[in-house]
C-alpha cells in the first residue's frame, strides 16, 4: 500500500512526499511521477545503496511501456531504453555514476552528448559524483521508520 502525504495531480508535483513499504509501492510512486515527465527532463536520484533508486527507474520504465529488463547500470555506467509507441518520451537514459571518479573527463563528454539529446529523459543515480550537470527533478530516498520516504522536487539542481 502506498501512503501519500499529499494527493498527487497530473499537472503539479512540486515538493511532494511519498512513503513506500514495498517494491510495488515504489513502482506505483514512479508511475505517478511519470505522468509529469517530459522530453528533455533530467532527474537526479539521491539515496544510499539499496534504497530503491533502480526500482524507481523500473517503475518509470514500466509506466512508459518498456518491457525489457531494467538493470542497474553500475558497471556499464549508462543503459539506454528505447520507447516505442509513446509520443511523450522516446528514450530513457539511465546513468549510474557510483563508480565514476571526480572530474572523469571521458564520462563528462559522454554525459554532454546525452544531455544534448532532448528527445528522452535522463535519470542519474549518484549525481554528486559529477559536477556541471543540472537537473530539473530531484528524487530523494530516505529510510523513515518502517518505510522509505521518497521526496520528489521539481527544482533546478546542479552538482
Amino acid at each position: 500500500m502506498v501512503y501519500f502525504f499529499f494527493e498527487p495531480t497530473k499537472t503539479e508535483m512540486t515538493d511532494k512526499i511519498y512513503y513506500s513499504k514495498s517494491e510495488k509501492d515504489t513502482f506505483n510512486i514512479a508511475a505517478e511521477f511519470t505522468k509529469v515527465l517530459k522530453k528533455g527532463d533530467v532527474v537526479f536520484l539521491i539515496g544510499d545503496l539499496g534504497m530503491g533508486k533502480t526500482t524507481f527507474v523500473k517503475g518509470i520504465a514500466q509506466a512508459l511501456g518498456i518491457r525489457s529488463r531494467i538493470l542497474s547500470p553500475t558497471f556499464s555506467l549508462i543503459r539506454t531504453h528505447e520507447i516505442s509507441g509513446n509520443s511523450k518520451i522516446n528514450t530513457i537514459h539511465h546513468v549510474d555514476l557510483y563508480r565514476v571518479g571526480d572530474k572523469d573527463k571521458a564520462m563528462e563528454e559522454i554525459l554532454k552528448e546525452f544531455l544534448s539529446n532532448k528527445e528522452g529523459v535522463i535519470i542519474i543515480e549518484w549525481p554528486k559524483k559529477k559536477t556541471n550537470i543540472e537537473a530539473n527533478w530531484v528524487v530523494q530516498f530516505e529510510e523513515k521508520d518502517s518505510a522509505r520516504e521518497i521526496k520528489i522536487k521539481n527544482e533546478r539542481k546542479k552538482y
